[in-house]
C-alpha cells in the first residue's frame, strides 16, 4: 500500500516556499536561521480540474505483481471500493500495458513500485456534481516511481500523455486529467496575496461549470453542472515535488459566512464560534468523513452507534487541514470542539433519517 500524498492548502505552500527561500542554515545550537532579506521566487503552477470521487490507484512491483488500492487500503474484487478493483480486473491487460509504458519512462528497480493514481468518479460515487451525469470513470492524475524508502519520482504531465498514447485498448471511460482543460499561473511568492483573486476567479469558473463535465456532454437539463475546484502543481525545476501542490475548492463546497469580529458580548462570541465551526467543517467534509467512517460507498449504512467514532473522525480531519485557520481566529480547539461535534451529530442524524 503506497498512499497518494495529501494536497496542501495555498497558505501552507506560501509558508513552505518562503521558509525554503529564506533558509540560511543553522546556528551553533542547531537552530534554523532565516534571512528575511533574501528574495522569494516566482514559480509557475499548472492547474487541473479537481474531481469529486474516491481516490484510486493501480500499482506493480517486480516481486508482487499488480495490485489495486483505495486511499487507505489494498482492495480486491472481493473487498472492493465502489467497484474499482473489479473494473481494473476486467481491464487487466490494458492496465498492465499502461504500467509497462510508465516503466519505460522510469525503469522499475528490484525494490521499486510503479503507481498510477487517479479518481474513480461519476455515477453514484458522489452527489451534486456534473460528472455524476455519466457512468463511473477512472481519470488518471498522476504516475510515480516509488522506491523502497517511499520516495516518489513523479512522471511529468507530458509523459502521462505519452503513456496514454502508447497504451492500446483504453476503454472509453478511462481518461487522464490532461485531456481536459488545464490552467497556468505564475505566483510571485514575494507578494503571494496578489495571486489570490486570480486563483479564486478560476476556481469559481470551474465550480459554476465543470470543464470535465462540459467536455463529456453534461447539460443543466440533465443535472448539476458544479465542479469542485482546481489542483495546482508547481512546474518550476527544483520545486516539482508534491510538497508544492495545493488545492482550491469553490465556495459551494464551503460556507458563505465568515468568522465575525469578536466582542465582549457572550452572544457574539457564540455566534463567532458557530461561524468558525461552519467554515472549517463544511458539508463536503462531513460527507467525506461519513463515507470513511461507515464505508457508505460499498454498502455501509450510517448508524447512531457510530456517533462517537464519526465525530472523532471529523475532528481529526479538521485539525489536520484547518488548524492554522482556528489559530488565526483567536479561538482554541477547545472553544470549537462542541460546535463541530454538534454539526457532525446533526449531519449523521439527517443521513440516518433519509
Amino acid at each position: 500500500m503506497i498512499k497518494f500524498p495529501s494536497i496542501q492548502q495555498y497558505r501552507n505552500v506560501v509558508h513552505d516556499v518562503t521558509s525554503r527561500a529564506q533558509y540560511a542554515g543553522k546556528d551553533e545550537n542547531d537552530n534554523v536561521i532565516y534571512d528575511t532579506t533574501k528574495p522569494n521566487p516566482t514559480l509557475n503552477f499548472q492547474g487541473t480540474v479537481k474531481l469529486h470521487g474516491t481516490n484510486a490507484g493501480i500499482a506493480t512491483a517486480l516481486k508482487s505483481g499488480m495490485w489495486t488500492q483505495s486511499r487507505e487500503n489494498i482492495i480486491t474484487p472481493q473487498s472492493d471500493n465502489a467497484g474499482f478493483s473489479m473494473f481494473v480486473h476486467a481491464n487487466r491487460v490494458m492496465f498492465e500495458e499502461m504500467l509497462y509504458q510508465a516503466t519505460m519512462i522510469k525503469p522499475l528497480g528490484a525494490q521499486d513500485a510503479m503507481l498510477i493514481f487517479g479518481e474513480w468518479c461519476g455515477g453514484s460515487i458522489q452527489k451534486n456534481v456534473a460528472i455524476t451525469q455519466f457512468p463511473k470513470m477512472f481519470v488518471v492524475f498522476g504516475m510515480a516511481l516509488v522506491d523502497a524508502e517511499g520516495e516518489k519520482a513523479w512522471v511529468t504531465s507530458a509523459q502521462v500523455q505519452e503513456v496514454f498514447s502508447k497504451t492500446s485498448g483504453i476503454p472509453a471511460n478511462v481518461y487522464n486529467i490532461y485531456q481536459f482543460p488545464t490552467y497556468s499561473i505564475d505566483i510571485d511568492f514575494a507578494r503571494p496575496h496578489d495571486s489570490q483573486n486570480k486563483l479564486s476567479e478560476m476556481t469559481i469558473a470551474v465550480e459554476d461549470e465543470c470543464p470535465v463535465g462540459k467536455q463529456l456532454g453534461a447539460t443543466p437539463e440533465k443535472g448539476s453542472m458544479v465542479g469542485e475546484g482546481i489542483v495546482w502543481k508547481c512546474t518550476t525545476p527544483g520545486y516539482e515535488d508534491s510538497g508544492n501542490w495545493f488545492k482550491v475548492k469553490g465556495e459551494k463546497h464551503a460556507p458563505k459566512n465568515k468568522v465575525k469580529t469578536l466582542s465582549e458580548v457572550d452572544v457574539a462570541r457564540v455566534d463567532a464560534i458557530t461561524a468558525l465551526a461552519q467554515e472549517v467543517c463544511p458539508e463536503w467534509r462531513l460527507e467525506q468523513m461519513l463515507q470513511q467512517t461507515f464505508n457508505t460507498l460499498n454498502g455501509g449504512r450510517p448508524d447512531i452507534k457510530g456517533t462517537g467514532e464519526f465525530i472523532k473522525a471529523v475532528m481529526a480531519d479538521v485539525l489536520k487541514e484547518e488548524l492554522d485557520t482556528i489559530a488565526a481566529s483567536g479561538f482554541t480547539t477547545k472553544d470549537i470542539t462542541g460546535s463541530i461535534a454538534k454539526l457532525a451529530r446533526d449531519h449523521l442524524i439527517k443521513e440516518i433519517s433519509v
